[in-house]
């Protein structure tokens, strides 16, 4: 794979969470879709884990689950 494509894989975050429907996913839209350092995020809400993926080079894994949990949803490193 070339490095671009690997850098890319390097950047994606997946978590299981808690954000089961689409008011929730509102709730976090609002705070994700603000911050500059995200490409681009997902909720798969058909997931029984409610998966969520983030693209982002700069953030952590740490700080988007203080974010999600600072909209009130559980959110952990889906390994």
């Amino acid at each position: 794979m070339s490095d671009i494509i690997m850098q890319k894989f390097e950047h994606v975050l997946i978590f299981k969470t808690s954000i089961e429907d689409s008011n929730c996913k509102h709730k976090v839209a609002r705070v994700l879709d603000q911050l500059g350092t995200i490409e681009t995020w997902s909720i798969d809400l058909s997931d029984e884990d409610y998966v969520l993926r983030v693209v982002s080079p700069t953030l952590s894994s740490d700080d988007i689950m203080e974010l999600v949990h600072g909209c009130g949803f559980e959110c952990e490193i889906l390994s």
